[in-house]
């Protein structure tokens, strides 16, 4: 197998993955828009919320939040300040991009690293959550973890693909 097709495989294999993670974020926001739902209705109609709402609501969101990261970087879909951005000539914006990827993968590194060990902290001591349904804490840490790993091993994998492109680019220069 050529390198260009196992870096396809890897490529596809990546975004698939962040597919469905995208997908579990976006079901978690179906289900989560009809617990709240039904708790109001519950609420106002028969003064009986729907108990554990709040602290599912806050688990959905840990979801809905850190899933999709990774997903929406490979679609370009995250928020971009383009006031300066579009003003500069487009080595200077591969340079803000380059710079942009090498900020991000260590941000998130030590995002996931840092969530990862207080993870472990609430498993092994056990902690939950105060309320009606008492839920592990470290579950929603896992979501996050597992997004916030997504979404640096993005950053990872688009700073490998500009530093082959630069490389394939000064070969091409000097043959």
């Amino acid at each position: 197998m050529s390198e260009s097709k196992t870096l396809k495989l890897i490529k596809t294999l990546f975004f698939n993955a962040n597919w469905v993670l995208c997908m579990i974020a976006v079901l978690c926001c179906g289900i989560c828009m009809l617990l709240i739902s039904a708790d109001v209705l519950g609420r106002y109609l028969f003064s009986q919320p729907v108990p554990g709402t709040l602290e599912l609501s806050e688990i959905f969101l840990c979801i809905m939040i850190y899933l999709p990261l990774a997903y929406l970087g490979i679609r370009g879909e995250h928020i971009r300040i383009e006031i300066l951005y579009s003003r500069v000539p487009a080595k200077v914006r591969s340079g803000f991009d380059f710079l942009m990827k090498v900020l991000g993968f260590f941000f998130f590194a030590i995002m996931t690293w840092q969530t990862f060990l207080d993870g472990l902290h609430s498993y092994l001591i056990k902690q939950s959550t105060w309320g009606i349904l008492p839920i592990k804490v470290w579950i929603p840490k896992l979501f996050i973890i597992v997004g916030c790993l997504s979404f640096c091993l993005h950053f990872f994998g688009s700073l490998l693909e500009d530093l082959l492109n630069l490389f394939r680019r000064k070969t091409k220069e000097l043959s």
